[in-house]
């Protein structure tokens, strides 16, 4: 069933701290499920209740890891947290372009970019740090 994927996860998205994976896996089930449901033929009255249900699941995401990197004393942090938050007020905008414009393509393509660059590209910087640092 890996065509009804848009991301497959795999051990190459593991950070190694296990609620920060758990969590990732978590926002990209959510990300999987509006994909699919998506596609079905009530598309569209998915695309607000799950894009609610991501912009949630992920604030607590964020404040995990941000907890997390404090406690690492990770010395990128701030450049970290301006990513997150900035994350948070693109996914709204994308939500709001995407029921405006009754296209849930933006929204997907753009969570799908977002999420796979940042935890295989973003969160593999703290990777180390918090191997090294954090023991939670």
């Amino acid at each position: 069933m890996k065509q009804n994927l848009l991301i497959v996860w795999n051990d190459i998205n593991i950070v190694g701290i296990p609620i920060i994976d758990e969590q990732h896996r978590g926002i990209v089930s959510v990300i999987n499920s509006l994909h699919f449901a998506l596609n079905g033929p009530r598309a569209e009255d998915f695309l607000e209740p799950v894009t609610k249900m991501l912009r949630a699941y992920t604030i607590v995401h964020f404040d995990t890891e941000t907890d997390i990197l404090e406690a690492a004393e990770y010395p990128d942090l701030e450049n970290h947290r301006r990513q997150h938050e900035k994350l948070v007020s693109d996914t709204d905008r994308y939500a709001l372009s995407s029921l405006k414009n009754e296209d849930s393509r933006i929204m997907i393509s753009f969570l799908k970019d977002w999420w796979t660059t940042h935890i295989n590209k973003e969160d593999m910087l703290y990777k180390d740090h918090l191997a090294k640092n954090y023991r939670g």
